[in-house]
């Protein structure tokens, strides 16, 4: 713990970067071992037959209904699909966080990172700034 905590005090941004992108990629590879991936692109698909068919019908209310109405139950299975890898993984990150925050704390690292619109960051929106970036690419290059 020595060599983590040492880094962690010598580069405050890259240490959060690194392990942004470690439990970000490990979260990925959960996610997608945990939900059936070809279902999960089905639904995809047909949320988007179904925005393309709202588009056409958009003076048909009747037939607007109905399109809504499977987009709901489509919604709905697919918040089924996602609860299982988010049940899974709540645990270990809560324990990830409060190791984090004992390390960053314990620190006083204060700010780390500043961006224009979001101004000052301390540790944990920082790792949150990163962990979005990262899984928007984890999920394309791992194809989850």
């Amino acid at each position: 713990m020595g060599f983590i905590t040492t880094f962690a005090q010598n580069s405050t941004l890259l240490s959060i970067v690194i392990f942004s992108l470690i439990i970000t990629f490990f979260l990925t590879l959960l996610y997608k071992w945990l939900t059936d991936q070809k279902k999960v692109k089905a639904m995809n698909e047909r949320q988007k037959e179904l925005r393309k068919q709202m588009k056409e019908n958009r003076s048909n209310p009747q037939k607007m209904m109905e399109i809504q109405k499977e987009m709901m139950q489509q919604s709905a299975e697919q918040m089924k699909l996602s609860m299982k890898p988010m049940l899974v993984s709540f645990v270990p990150i809560i324990i990830v966080l409060g190791l984090l925050d004992k390390l960053y704390r314990g620190l006083e690292v204060g700010t780390v990172m500043r961006l224009p619109i979001l101004g000052n960051l301390n540790w944990f929106w920082t790792y949150v700034v990163f962990s979005v970036i990262f899984s928007l690419v984890l999920k394309k290059v791992l194809k989850a």
